[in-house]
């Protein structure tokens, strides 16, 4: 670990992996949370409005967030929230149906 080349190379493509399946692993459970609560644990079929409602409910507005994002800032997080929400629904989706097919 002490690898210079590691720490320049190999270090920030393993957190943003790590990023990325920790954000998939609660994008999911929010989504069934979301579902269960407010939908009879359903995926709505209007899954668009379905994710536009949880990103509303997560970044409703520039000025609600602590941190100062800029506009720009605060548009790039609710577009990769939209993002790993829109994969979650369709995992989950995805499990259901070969779920019922078994």
């Amino acid at each position: 670990m002490n690898d210079p080349k590691y720490v320049e190379t190999k270090l920030p493509e393993v957190l943003a992996e790590n990023y990325r399946v920790f954000m998939h692993k609660l994008c999911c459970s929010l989504v069934q949370e979301v579902a269960d609560y407010c939908h009879e644990g359903h995926v709505p079929a209007d899954k668009d409005a379905f994710i536009e409602e949880m990103v509303e409910q997560y970044y409703s507005t520039p000025s609600r967030h602590i941190g100062g994002l800029t506009t720009a800032e605060w548009v790039a997080k609710r577009t990769e929230l939209a993002a790993y929400l829109r994969d979650a629904v369709d995992a989950i989706e995805l499990t259901k149906k070969k779920h019922w097919r078994n």
